[in-house]
């Protein structure tokens, strides 16, 4: 099996590697989280273990984007963290389908007596986690959306509220990222990701108090009876 670390890692990579090979994983490191993206279609993880120390704000965008096409089921998620890991970032760390959130101390290697004791745990359990909430969590799986903020160029992530055939409501993973949006303003890249399903559109922007009120603009029908069969 096959997993992808992602951490700007300075112990010997030779013992993180020995660590996983324990459990029958082969490890592929990247220190660029944009890099590891670009992949992961082509190397289709069976785990992937993000160092939110070093990508406080990659490990959302990236965890977004496995779920996305994965299920719990079929990849295991583990975020290394440390003491300013709010619990705000674990409520949705657990939304987003992550199994494990471990604080490290000094090093990497630190985590790895934890990460093993998860792999134990979810190997034989096909990956999935108890659940917190059935419909918060079926919920969050099967629909997920992000759109590119037309001030900044950011790319914008985070938990949608709720969603009709013509408006959804988002709350982001970081509310300064939407700061400069103002009513009226258009969202011409937005993603609607239902299940297997994606809608590529436009929004316009109702409301802006931290939580995002958008209308869908210029949607096909077809668009409009997935976004009602939510």
């Amino acid at each position: 099996m096959k997993a992808i670390l992602i951490s700007e890692i300075l112990e010997p990579e030779e013992q993180v590697k020995s660590a996983l090979k324990e459990h029958d994983f082969d490890l592929i490191h990247y220190r660029s989280p944009l890099k590891a993206m670009d992949n992961l279609t082509e190397i289709s993880p069976d785990a992937l273990i993000i160092n939110a120390i070093d990508f406080p704000r990659h490990w959302k965008v990236v965890t977004q984007h496995i779920r996305w096409d994965k299920g719990e089921d079929s990849v295991l998620l583990i975020l290394l963290t440390d003491e300013s890991f709010t619990e705000d970032d674990k409520e949705k760390a657990d939304e987003s389908g992550i199994q494990a959130v471990l604080k490290i101390e000094n090093s990497v290697m630190d985590a790895f007596p934890a990460i093993q004791k998860v792999f134990d745990k979810y190997r034989g359990n096909s990956h999935k986690p108890a659940k917190k909430s059935k419909d918060q969590k079926d919920f969050s799986k099967r629909v997920q959306f992000a759109f590119v903020n037309p001030n900044n160029e950011l790319i914008v992530t985070g938990l949608v509220k709720s969603i009709s055939e013509d408006s959804l409501v988002f709350s982001p993973d970081f509310p300064e990222d939407i700061a400069s949006l103002e009513e009226g303003n258009i969202l011409k890249a937005c993603g609607v990701q239902i299940n297997a399903e994606e809608i590529i559109t436009k929004c316009e922007v109702k409301t802006n108090s931290d939580i995002l009120e958008l209308a869908f603009l210029d949607l096909a029908s077809s668009d409009k009876s997935l976004l009602a069969s939510v």
